[in-house]
């Protein structure tokens, strides 16, 4: 099995995350308007706010805050993720927003404003043997 971190890892898409050196280091990554300030999550070209083309790749950084949640009791079809587990809307520095898996709690422990740590795990490994990495957030 491939390590997070490694050369032979991958984000699941490009532009979403940057692997670190060591095991579960990384970033989240995102785009800041340079125009009208908005940040943004995954990286983008294009300011969704003023359709600035003038933007930069910022790192979003590892903690973040849980805004709203929902606990889901049912298997998605396809999904490898078993309930019961939480998904969590988490605001990063910088005012921006994502939805994200919420790990490593008793789903009736989670509350809004509690603050998450960023993590890297691999998600699967493509055909050629390369780490696929994704992200999700504890307490």
């Amino acid at each position: 099995m491939n390590e997070i971190g490694t050369p032979s890892a991958r984000p699941m898409k490009e532009g979403v995350l940057r692997i670190g050196e060591g095991e579960g280091e990384g970033v989240l990554l995102g785009s800041r308007c340079r125009a009208c300030g908005d940040t943004f999550h995954p990286v983008r070209s294009t300011c969704a706010s003023c359709f600035s083309e003038d933007v930069e790749e910022v790192d979003l950084g590892t903690k973040g805050k849980i805004l709203t949640y929902t606990v889901s009791r049912v298997q998605m079809p396809g999904s490898s993720v078993v309930p019961p587990f939480v998904t969590a809307v988490v605001e990063m520095p910088g005012a921006v927003r994502l939805l994200s898996l919420i790990t490593d709690i008793d789903p009736e422990q989670i509350e809004i404003g509690q603050e998450v740590n960023l993590y890297f795990f691999q998600a699967e490994e493509d055909e050629d043997g390369t780490a696929v990495v994704a992200f999700a957030f504890n307490p």
